[in-house]
């Protein structure tokens, strides 16, 4: 069990620098967010996963994952799809 525990935790960190490295990047917010939703939808194992952002009253998805789980596809400019 403890075992499992790691793991988990190891995945959960590897994760967590994945996204840490887009933010050193100083990659544009829409890439940021798009890393966060990929990786938090891997991490949960969603089928689909959305990150919704108020900006000035408005409500715009800036972020969609996509079907299935786990890797993300990335664009030829290195960012997440």
């Amino acid at each position: 069990m403890a075992t499992r525990r790691g793991v988990r935790i190891a995945v959960e960190q590897a994760a967590l620098r994945r996204v840490a490295t887009v933010v050193a990047r100083a990659a544009p917010p829409e890439e940021v967010f798009a890393a966060v939703v990929a990786e938090a939808g891997g991490l949960l194992s969603a089928d689909h996963t959305s990150l919704i952002r108020y900006d000035l009253g408005r409500v715009g998805v800036v972020a969609r994952g996509y079907p299935g789980h786990r890797r993300q596809q990335r664009s030829r400019r290195g960012g997440y799809l």
